[in-house]
C-alpha cells in the first residue's frame, strides 16, 4: 500500500525556518531589522517553537536533503529521526551547516515549489500528491 507524504510543519513556518537558517549561515540579521536577536539565537527560538513531531520531521527533511535518504524513503527517514533524535535537537539543527539548502533540496524532491530567485516568496503547495511505497 502506498503512503502519501504529508508534512506536519506549515509551509509558512518552513519558509521562515529556511530564511532564518540562511541568515544564520551568513551571520547577519535580516535586512531592515532593528534590535533583533543574533541569527543563531533567532533560529534556535524558531526551532524551539516547533512541536516535537515537527522537529523530528525537520530533521528527516534535513537528512533527506543532505542525501542520506531518497525521496521515496521519507517515511523511513522520519521514523529513524524519531528514534535517533538527540537530547538537543534544536541545537543540532541550528548548527547544521547547509540546513537551508538541505531543506530546499528535500522539499523540492517531495514536489514543493520554491522560488529560488525570490526566497522571500516562500514555498508553494506541492504538485499533485506523490505516492510512496512503504
Amino acid at each position: 500500500m502506498a503512503e502519501q507524504v504529508l508534512l506536519n510543519i506549515p509551509l509558512e513556518r518552513l519558509s521562515l525556518l529556511m530564511r532564518t537558517a540562511r541568515e544564520r549561515e551568513r551571520g547577519a540579521a535580516p535586512a531592515g531589522a532593528q534590535r533583533v536577536p543574533m541569527p543563531r539565537e533567532r533560529l534556535l527560538r524558531e526551532l524551539r517553537a516547533l512541536e516535537p513531531p515537527q522537529r523530528v520531521e525537520l530533521l528527516a527533511l534535513a537528512w533527506m536533503g543532505r542525501g542520506d535518504f531518497e525521496p521515496h524513503e521519507f517515511p523511513r527517514a522520519r521514523a529513524q529521526a524519531e528514534q535517533l533524535i538527540s537530547l538537543h535537537p534544536t541545537e543540532y539543527l541550528a548548527d547544521l551547516p547547509g540546513l537551508a539548502d538541505y531543506l530546499a533540496s528535500a522539499l523540492t524532491s517531495l514536489g514543493f515549489r520554491l522560488d529560488r530567485a525570490n526566497p522571500q516568496a516562500g514555498l508553494r503547495a506541492p504538485r499533485p500528491a506523490r505516492q510512496w511505497a512503504n
